[in-house]
């Protein structure tokens, strides 16, 4: 990998059980691992899309849904330099983009 090559996957998941229904939740790993101040950073913009840590579950969940939401938070994520990979439960919104990822 690139040295300057900087990664977020997110991989999606079905989060609605129990106490959560029509939630959109995903799990992240950033490659290579960010310094404090950039998980920070990556942080408050989840938090500014609607998602919450949710430390039981391991993922951040967004309990009100948008239907671009993930999409929103995709772009705003390659806007910071990261190329975005999508796993898991990929909401459709994001496997309906027709923009071309280079």
């Amino acid at each position: 990998m690139d040295r300057a090559t900087r990664t977020i996957t997110l991989t999606w998941r079905d989060e609605n059980y129990g106490k959560v229904s029509g939630a959109v939740a995903f799990r992240d790993e950033i490659v290579p691992f960010p310094s404090d101040t950039a998980r920070k950073k990556i942080a408050r913009t989840y938090r500014s899309h609607g998602f919450a840590a949710d430390y039981d579950r391991a993922a951040w969940i967004a309990a009100r849904k948008a239907e671009d939401m993930p999409l929103r938070l995709a772009d705003d994520l390659e806007a910071m330099g990261f190329e975005v990979i999508h796993k898991g439960n990929v909401p459709d919104c994001i496997a309906a983009d027709p923009t071309p990822k280079p």
